[in-house]
C-alpha cells in the first residue's frame, strides 16, 4: 500500500528550552514513520493471508478428493485391483510362500532306532509308536494332536 503520511505540513520550530526531549517536528516525524510502517506491514499481511487463503482451498479440494477416495475403497469399488495385486504377488513368491507353511518331517534310523525330525512350527503334534504289547498294532507310529 502506498498510502503514506507526508509530513509537508510540519513547521520547525526552535524549542524554549535545550534538553535531551524530542523537538515537535522529531516527534511527529517519528509518529508519521511509525504510521507508514504499520501501513506497510498490514498490507504485507493482506497478501500473506491472501496467498495462505490459496492453499487453503487447495487443501480442501485435495480433502475432498481423497474422502471420496476412501469412500470408494470402503464400498469396494477397487476390489478387483486388489485381487489382481494379490494373484501377481502369489504368482511370483509361491514357491516362498508355500515353504513358510509347508514343513518336512523327516523319518529315519539312527544306531536302529527309528526317529522323527518334527519342525518346532508343529508344538501341537507328537509322533509316538504304540507301547501295547497284546494290541495288533504294536510298534506302529502314532500320530497325536
Amino acid at each position: 500500500m502506498t498510502n503514506n503520511i507526508d509530513n509537508f505540513y510540519c513547521q520547525k520550530v526552535i524549542p524554549l528550552v535545550y534538553d535531551n526531549s524530542l523537538s515537535y517536528y522529531e516527534l511527529l516525524s517519528k509518529v508519521v514513520d511509525y504510521i507508514n510502517n504499520n501501513v506497510t506491514d498490514y498490507g504485507d499481511i493482506l497478501t500473506t493471508n491472501a496467498t495462505q487463503n490459496i492453499d487453503i482451498q487447495e487443501l480442501k479440494t485435495q480433502t475432498n478428493y481423497l474422502e471420496s477416495e476412501l469412500k470408494k475403497v470402503i464400498a469396494g469399488d477397487y476390489v478387483s485391483a486388489y485381487i489382481n495385486s494379490l494373484k501377481n504377488y502369489i504368482k511370483l513368491n509361491l514357491s516362498e510362500l508355500i515353504g513358510d507353511a509347508i514343513t518336512i518331517v523327516n523319518f529315519g534310523l539312527v544306531n536302529g532306532r527309528f526317529y522323527a525330525d518334527i519342525p518346532d512350527s508343529w508344538n501341537s503334534v507328537d509322533f509316538d509308536t504304540i507301547q501295547d504289547i497284546n494290541s495288533s498294532d504294536y510298534g506302529k507310529l502314532v500320530i497325536e494332536y
